[in-house]
């Protein structure tokens, strides 16, 4: 399938969603006692939103921007819609601890290496709007040194799979499925795929955060293709016997990707496929799949990774995407008069005259969960365009918000200087 043409088409569905305050609670970065959510600014590979206290490489930017609040104990979350100048600048007094910076502009230069405190205390303020009665409050952050990075290669959403695959049905990720730092990774066949770099200190399995990522491709042998995508990343083509290496450009320096070559389709020895999944939620033992990787070996074991897969998709399972081995899945929820039930989507793969079959299956969500219209009540923008929507559901379903986040991604990544191809 053209899967730049489906992308394209999730970003332009997506800003639809963008209208004023008109738009759900998303995942964000939030603040130590858990009263403000910002903008999430870090890259993508990372297995869960960027927590205050987690590692972030020297030189990255943390910019104040406020997607949202929490209310009372059930934390009712409130989307806003202003620039930081009109609402968060004017009500919250910053104080920085440690190597960084706070410009002007309200992004906070990370410039260690070393710990980071950024001290966030309310303070009387004449906006027209109502908001919680807030405490102090903080974001951390634990500052690593650039010369210790390494960049290992991953293939869309297998870092969030590393953490999402168990529990689930059987078969398991076998424990050699992602491609270890520094070794070359050989693909096989030619075709398009869209990998993305995580950063890692040796010996260390947790991904350190950056922002500002650019991804370079240097051809080392033959004429590898290169697609760079301002929101998506760099896509890679390579022949059979073409060797190229992805680098990682940061605001501290490069850091050295793995290398990749190319190998004929004839080397794929063995095709076998195994599905992460959402973690178990409302008493299912499982909740819906997230996607499928396809694990190639040659006659030896070892792995290799397949950029011309052959993929077909039935069932209950939505908007199929694709990058080489990998197959992204969506799943809706069912309507509230029939409630929750059994689904199941059966994926088929095939590369190299081999072929697998993979059923999936899962408890459905009932629609009720995801109300159309969560905010209540309407907002009423001000003069100067700040507005708040109490949110009355966990959002507009996964279509939708899956749809959001995907255009939050791109603004995101436009927000922070020395933009362009960002790495996940």
């Amino acid at each position: 399938m053209d899967t730049r043409l489906l992308r394209r088409t999730c970003a332009s569905l997506g800003l639809l969603l963008l209208g004023g305050c008109d738009r759900p609670c998303v995942e964000t970065v939030d603040s130590e006692q858990g009263q403000l959510g910002f903008l999430d600014p870090f890259d993508s590979s990372l297995p869960a939103p960027y927590a205050s206290g987690d590692p972030v490489v020297e030189g990255s930017a943390f910019c104040s921007e406020v997607l949202q609040w929490y209310e009372g104990p059930e934390r009712t979350c409130v989307a806003i819609s202003a620039a930081p100048q009109e609402w968060f600048d004017p009500c919250w007094q910053r104080r920085v601890e440690g190597p960084a910076q706070e410009p002007d502009d309200g992004c906070l230069q990370l410039r260690g290496p070393g710990e980071v405190t950024w001290s966030l205390e309310p303070r009387e303020c004449e906006i027209d709007v109502e908001t919680p009665e807030f405490g102090p409050d903080a974001l951390s952050f634990d500052v690593r040194p650039f010369a210790s990075m390494q960049a290992r290669m991953l293939w869309w959403f297998e870092e969030r799979a590393e953490s999402l695959a168990s529990p689930g049905p059987e078969p398991s990720f076998p424990d050699d499925w992602l491609d270890p730092v520094g070794a070359e990774i050989r693909v096989a066949g030619f075709g398009e795929f869209w990998p993305t770099l995580a950063l890692r200190e040796p010996g260390v399995s947790e991904s350190v955060a950056f922002t500002q990522g650019l991804v370079r491709g240097e051809a080392l042998d033959g004429d590898p293709v290169f697609t760079n995508d301002a929101l998506f990343g760099t896509s890679v083509q390579l022949s059979p016997g073409e060797r190229a290496r992805l680098d990682l450009e940061l605001p501290a320096g490069t850091v050295e990707g793995p290398t990749i070559l190319g190998v004929q389709e004839s080397e794929v020895a063995s095709l076998s496929l195994v599905a992460a999944y959402e973690p178990a939620r409302d008493g299912a033992p499982w909740g819906s799949p997230l996607g499928v990787r396809a694990i190639l070996r040659d006659s030896e074991g070892g792995l290799l990774r397949g950029a011309s897969m052959q993929w077909d998709v039935r069932g209950d399972a939505e908007l199929p995407q694709t990058s080489g081995d990998v197959l992204i899945l969506g799943t809706a929820c069912t309507p509230a008069e029939a409630g929750s039930g059994d689904q199941s989507a059966t994926v088929v793969a095939g590369i190299a005259g081999l072929e697998q079959t993979l059923e999936l299956r899962w408890t459905s969500r009932v629609c009720e969960d995801f109300p159309e219209d969560p905010f209540s009540p309407d907002p009423e923008p001000l003069d100067f365009g700040i507005c708040a929507c109490r949110s009355g559901g966990d959002g507009p379903g996964v279509l939708g918000a899956g749809l959001l986040l995907v255009v939050l991604l791109g603004l995101r990544r436009s927000r922070y200087p020395e933009g362009g191809p960002v790495a996940s």
